[in-house]
């Protein structure tokens, strides 16, 4: 459990909260109103986010043992620093860094940077190097992470790629 209040700067001003799961839990309230904003009142999609996102945040307020370390949040090809080898020596951008479980970092790699699952397995066993992953916080925050990328394609009329192994295939493809 945080034993701490945590706090992200947004558009307020720095937004504190005491738990991680409240964190997660506003952020699912900003995302579906963001989502809301654009595709309008379309019961069946908002409906099966919602309530995948409350499955997930479930997941979360039961985990007790959630440990933060610094996340970078936004992992992705133009971010990282590679040397002549391929060896990954840096990462750019620490504007988005954030003090949360690596979970999120690895619901990150799974969304945004990994194309199939022999990648997404590599980011496993290297995080796992330093210490066990939750595999049932890291499946939350990959519905979490999901929601947050749907919101931005829909605000921004931008279509990302979708993560190999999606929570949301269905909502995807009505909402290309």
């Amino acid at each position: 459990m945080w034993e701490m209040s945590i706090g992200w700067i947004g558009e307020n001003g720095v937004e504190k909260k005491d738990s991680f799961a409240s964190y997660i839990e506003s952020e699912i309230k900003r995302n579906i109103n963001r989502i809301k904003h654009v595709v309008g009142e379309k019961k069946n999609i908002l409906e099966d986010i919602k309530s995948k996102a409350n499955e997930a945040l479930e997941i979360i307020r039961e985990i007790n043992n959630i440990k933060p370390v610094i996340c970078w949040y936004d992992i992705n090809p133009n971010n990282i620093l590679i040397n002549q080898k391929s060896n990954i020596v840096g990462f750019l951008d620490p504007g988005g860094a954030r003090f949360s479980p690596k979970e999120w970092d690895l619901a990150f790699i799974k969304m945004d940077l990994c194309k199939n699952k022999e990648e997404y397995e590599y980011f496993i066993k290297e995080y796992e190097k330093e210490s066990k992953i939750n595999y049932e916080l890291l499946k939350a925050l990959s519905i979490i992470v999901e929601i947050d990328d749907m919101a931005f394609q829909l605000e921004t009329n931008t279509i990302l790629p979708i993560a190999f192994d999606t929570n949301f295939k269905e909502i995807f493809a009505i909402i290309r």
